[in-house]
């Protein structure tokens, strides 16, 4: 007996073949990728099982519409690959095209962005000691009253 159970009701997308006593079965959990991920599931479990794809269909539907059902899957899970190749590659010419920076470059980028940012912060700590510092000399009655006042708005304090 060939049983063959397909469930993509949640995130997870899943194809199982239970033949003749035997479980095969395919299990990927995904978002929005069930259409492209349940048709080559089955045809890898029924290659698995060693059968044949559009054979099968043929012997469940007839041969006229159970060879229909073969060819319109397999051109569409082409289509579907053609689609996914061309869009990708459309996508990548247009961002070259206004000339956002490739990967390497946006990491060169965002480390040299966290390495200002760490220097940045070392700053402050260091003005803000320092504003520390002239405040105690201020209590103890120095004349750094004016050059505390400014270290304090330029650090936003």
């Amino acid at each position: 007996m060939k049983i063959l159970a397909l469930d993509t009701a949640t995130t997870a997308c899943s194809a199982a073949l239970w033949l003749d006593g035997e479980l095969h079965e395919r299990f990927e959990v995904t978002r929005r990728e069930h259409t492209a991920l349940l048709l080559p599931m089955v045809e890898a479990l029924l290659a698995e099982a060693g059968l044949d794809w559009e054979r099968e269909l043929r012997a469940a539907f007839g041969d006229l519409f159970g060879g229909r059902v073969a060819r319109a899957a397999r051109a569409l899970m082409a289509l579907e690959q053609k689609a996914e190749r061309q869009s990708r590659e459309l996508a990548e010419g247009c961002l070259k095209g206004i000339g956002l920076p490739d990967q390497a470059r946006l990491q060169a980028w965002q480390a040299g962005v966290e390495q200002a940012s760490h220097r940045l912060s070392r700053l402050k700590g260091r003005g803000t000691r320092l504003v520390h510092r002239l405040q105690s000399q201020h209590d103890e009655g120095s004349q750094c009253y004016f050059f505390t006042a400014v270290c304090a708005a330029a650090l936003g304090y």
